[in-house]
């Protein structure tokens, strides 16, 4: 449920209004170094957000 909330708060508006401490907790939680001021935080919260989370394709299992 986090992770829902997570991504609602980073989808709006409402991600520039937070405290740095805040927007340093949501990086960590998403494995993101934080690194700089609140604005900035934020802006890259809304860029790794819209990139997809898989890195390599699925695995397909050969039909038996």
């Amino acid at each position: 449920m986090d992770s829902d909330l997570d991504n609602a708060l980073i989808q709006s508006e409402a991600l520039y209004c937070l405290r740095r401490e805040q927007l340093v907790n949501l990086c960590k939680r998403r494995g993101i170094k934080a690194r700089g001021k609140a604005p900035a935080l934020a802006d890259l919260l809304r860029q790794r957000s819209q990139v997809p989370q898989a890195r390599w394709p699925r695995r397909v299992s050969p039909a038996l």
